[in-house]
């Protein structure tokens, strides 16, 4: 079973996060996409199976469903134009609230339980995530939108951060560990603070944390 990154201090993930060669890895991404069908290639790749399971079915509706019949819907109703022209992560983190909060809402029309932000938050960054390793955003556009997005959290990319004074807490946390807004924008400025003085954007610490740990 995977085991997330642990590090012994904040200058170590630094150190890591200034060695990863995420271009590569987002050129990787986009390779394995195999046929690269634009947004609808980012629906149905961005959230993998191991991620819906964790997702109760209501009957025999299935979280994957109402999540990509929900992103469909959204991007191209003018979600994907409003992500292509973000030019902050200010801007960025309005898009995401609101998308997450309209999957919460569709979460629980449809499957009959609150998603909560948090969870929606990460299957939001998830999909956007994907839209920049499949044209149109690849390979020219995601140079800018990848400074803005933030990281999807799970154990994998809340765990290392343990090492860090203010967040032994998350030492084993999970995807259900964050609950609150306020918790989620201290955690993602926490890292985009790393990726900062790393001289990366946050993307590459997603990939650093996550495929180490895989």
């Amino acid at each position: 079973m995977p085991k997330a990154l642990s590090f012994d201090s904040k200058d170590e993930i630094v150190a890591a996060l200034k060695k990863r060669r995420w271009e590569n890895d987002l050129t990787k991404a986009h390779t394995n996409k195999h046929d690269d069908l634009g947004p609808l290639t980012a629906i149905y790749t961005s959230v993998g199976s191991s991620t819906f399971r964790s997702f109760p079915k209501h009957r025999k509706t299935s979280p994957s469903v109402v999540f990509r019949r929900w992103a469909s819907t959204e991007l191209f109703d003018g979600a994907f134009a409003e992500l292509r022209d973000i030019q902050s992560n200010v801007q960025y983190r309005e898009w995401a609230f609101r998308l997450a909060k309209r999957l919460d809402k569709e979460w629980r029309e449809q499957l009959r339980y609150d998603l909560d932000l948090p969870r929606a938050l990460k299957l939001v960054n998830l999909l956007a995530k994907g839209l920049c390793v499949v044209s149109p955003l690849w390979p020219d556009r995601y140079t800018t939108v990848v400074n803005y997005i933030d990281v999807p959290l799970d154990q994998f990319s809340l765990r290392p951060l343990a090492c860090i004074e203010g967040f032994d807490h998350l030492r084993n946390a999970s995807m259900g560990s964050v609950k609150t807004r306020e918790q989620y924008i201290e955690i993602q400025d926490t890292i985009r603070g790393l990726c900062d003085e790393a001289r990366v954007p946050p993307i590459a610490y997603d990939f650093l944390m996550w495929d180490g740990a895989h």
